[in-house]
């Protein structure tokens, strides 16, 4: 039987039990949230998600451990294998739960107020009873059986409904404890249910597997990491923000999505039994697929909550929660990595290499947390005298360029059109003065774009400037030709389509300035742009860029793909010296002899990567990259949200060409870059902070389509 086929199986049981969850999730999303309103509501929450974070912190790592080591087991052997494992797991678990009731005893004694004695006690009785169900149902699931493991929520949420409906107003502030320790008695019920069958008769006494007990150890780690960044936040507005109304919206955002991540953690999580007894190989290309066709949804979800929170908030929960909105921008990019992540962690399960997914959780749990600003390096080099540009050559003297097309001054190509001598045989007319600059604009079937482009370049205050348009390959090449028509300034150069490497390296070798500038076609740079760029370069520096700023201010997915982009090279500014380290292409300038000792990689086919990639190898040439902050250049990006995925998928394939050739494919970046990244973001609205999450997940499967293509 093949990995795909094991899949149907336990897969289907996962949907079936997720469908019958969704009424009570849909319950305790609607109706109680209205029924006790958001003071009570944040109360209630505290309590459920301490049980909650309380009970997977005792029981994480364990479903994987069994799915992975009970089904390698010798099929006679695998119900004893189970119990050992069992057995194993309660031992541990009920020692660390004993440690937390001492603590939870020291707190109810020592600050009643905060802790009271009645809930404190109710909510550790519901650990202990989820942590004792979860053991069974996870010995269950170990052996194959599905099914009771993916009804156990909904019967367990079933229950918690009930108790809050029957309990509130009766039980004061008790009441959400003893619902959710009834909930935790309905769940040990199933589980018993579910297990009996295991213990009749009591199977034969066999030893652990070996490296078991590490792998369980490594996952459950790995595992409570990734809990901390789920759950967290909860707990976090609890604490910090001291408002019970605050810590209800914060609750109901990711109480929504944890819903929706759950629902794709558990479908990987049931056919990892069924893929542990295949091959390797095969059990992970079935992964990759399930994957694959979440990850689409997934991203569906994400983008169209996004797009209608501010009507849909208001309408399934009440006008109580209006204000609610910016909680779930965050929170619906877990569901967006929810398939990226289960994939990492089932992969790393079925190698039996969970020390990957504690340092991938690792470095989610800091990426979360850390949010102070570090100083990044710069690739500049201090006390470095500054270069002086090439004086202009003089008219009647001979320049080769890169281009080939050195001749006397008289004969030089000017707008197109040689210099002609008179007729009578005097002196020739000599042609003008060579530009100052050169701006390279490389375009491709965007002619509408490229005419604003050009409009915007020809109203540069500098004197002196050339455009050089490379057409590359575009369809209707005509297009191209009535666009660049309409700049005075402007010529064209026919590219041969091998990407906007390739066609600036064209531009490039068709300029006749010191001074190369780039721009896109989509870009629309201020009137002092290329002078100021140019100023920077007479000060010294090799390169300068500008900053780029969003053109489409009615379009969220422009100012969320704009925001990522500004982020990745500005973070990379030093404040001292203004250095960068990248610059994006859109807003560029560099000197002419340096841009032909290092030409862009047309290896790049794509518009992604070959920026990074090019400002790389500038500064490890010893070059300098210098910020001009009035080079301003407005993008106008024309996304939605296909056009969005796509683009961040591309980023990412680009990412890892560039990685992959400069030895950084293991190298994250700074914690404080990603806070930085998502307050970007956010400076645009909450729908824009929640896009830039959801590029992250684009981002990694562009990674990963261009890692599976190099294999």
């Amino acid at each position: 039987m093949s990995a795909v086929t094991a899949l149907r199986g336990p897969v289907l049981a996962g949907v079936v039990g997720k469908a019958a969850e969704a009424g009570t999730l849909v319950l305790l999303a609607t109706l109680v949230p209205r029924l006790l309103g958001p003071a009570d509501y944040g109360t209630f929450s505290v309590a459920t998600t301490v049980v909650a974070i309380g009970s997977m912190a005792l029981t994480l790592g364990g479903a994987t451990l069994l799915s992975r080591y009970v089904p390698a087991a010798a099929p006679d052997e695998r119900t004893a294998v189970a119990v050992a494992l069992t057995l194993r797991l309660a031992r541990n678990r009920f020692a660390l739960l004993g440690a937390l009731a001492v603590a939870a005893v020291g707190l109810a004694v020592l600050v009643p107020d905060r802790f009271p004695p009645a809930v404190t006690g109710l909510v550790l009785l519901a650990v202990a009873l989820n942590v004792a169900g979860t053991l069974l149902l996870q010995a269950d699931l170990g052996t194959g059986r599905a099914l009771a493991w993916c009804f156990r929520y909904p019967v367990q949420n079933a229950v918690l409904v009930a108790a809050v409906l029957a309990l509130h107003g009766t039980a004061a502030e008790a009441g959400g404890g003893t619902a959710v320790a009834l909930a935790g008695l309905a769940g040990l019920a199933v589980g018993i249910v579910a297990a009996a069958p295991l213990v009749r008769p009591w199977p034969p006494r066999v030893p652990v597997p070996e490296g078991a007990l590490r792998f369980g150890v490594l996952q459950a780690a790995g595992g409570a990491l990734t809990q901390l960044v789920q759950r967290g936040a909860v707990l976090a507005v609890a604490l910090l923000a001291g408002s019970a109304v605050e810590t209800g919206y914060a609750a109901l955002a990711m109480g929504i999505a944890l819903a929706a991540t759950y629902a794709v953690t558990q479908l990987f999580t049931v056919s990892l039994p069924a893929l542990a007894a295949g091959d390797t190989a095969g059990s992970e290309s079935a992964l990759r697929r399930l994957a694959g066709g979440l990850l689409a949804g997934a991203f569906a979800v994400a983008a169209g909550g996004v797009v209608a929170l501010d009507v849909l908030v208001p309408l399934g929960f009440g006008t109580a929660y209006a204000d609610a909105v910016p909680a779930f921008g965050p929170a619906l990019a877990l569901v967006v990595l929810a398939p990226v992540t289960a994939l990492a962690v089932q992969a790393a399960a079925l190698r039996t290499q969970p020390a990957a997914t504690l340092w991938s959780s690792a470095a989610g749990a800091a990426r979360s947390s850390w949010s102070r600003r570090s100083p990044c390096p710069c690739g500049a080099r201090r006390g470095r005298p500054a270069p002086r540009w090439p004086a202009p050559p003089s008219p009647r003297s001979s320049r080769p360029d890169a281009a080939g097309r050195g001749r006397a001054g008289a004969h030089r190509l000017v707008d197109g059109r040689r210099g002609r001598r008179h007729r009578s045989g005097g002196a020739p007319v000599t042609a003008p003065e060579p530009p100052r600059i050169s701006v390279v604009v490389p375009t491709r079937d965007r002619p509408d774009r490229l005419v604003r482009c050009l409009a915007a370049l020809d109203r540069q205050t500098v004197p002196g400037l050339e455009i050089v348009v490379v057409d590359d390959a575009s369809r209707d090449t005509l297009a191209v030709v009535r666009a660049v028509a309409t700049a005075p300034r402007a010529r064209l150069v026919r590219g041969e389509g091998r990407g906007p490497a390739a066609a600036r390296n064209a531009g490039v070798a068709a300029a006749r300035a010191p001074l190369v500038c780039f721009t896109d076609d989509d870009c629309e740079p201020v009137p002092e742009w290329a002078a100021a760029l140019a100023a920077t370069v007479e000060h010294g520096a090799d390169a300068a860029a500008g900053p780029t700023r969003n053109g489409r201010p009615d379009s969220v997915f422009a100012a969320a793909a704009q925001a990522i982009a500004t982020h990745l090279a500005e973070a990379t500014i030093d404040p001292a010296t203004s250095a960068m380290r990248f610059a994006p292409t859109s807003n560029l300038a560099c000197r002419a002899d340096v841009c032909r000792e290092i030409p862009f990689d047309e290896r790049y086919p794509l518009a992604a990567g070959e920026d990074r990639d090019w400002c790389a190898r500038l500064l490890a040439a010893g070059r300098t990259l210098v910020f001009a902050p009035d080079a301003l250049v407005r993008h106008h990006q024309e996304l939605d949200a296909t056009g969005f995925w796509r683009q961040q998928v591309r980023y990412g394939r680009g990412a890892y060409r560039f990685r992959s050739d400069h030895g950084t494919l293991r190298r994250l970046e700074a914690p404080a870059f990603y806070a930085g990244l998502v307050r970007r973001g956010l400076a645009d609205g909450v729908r824009a902070g929640a896009l830039v999450c959801v590029a992250q997940a684009a981002t990694a499967v562009g990674m990963a389509m261009e890692a599976t293509r190099r294999v």
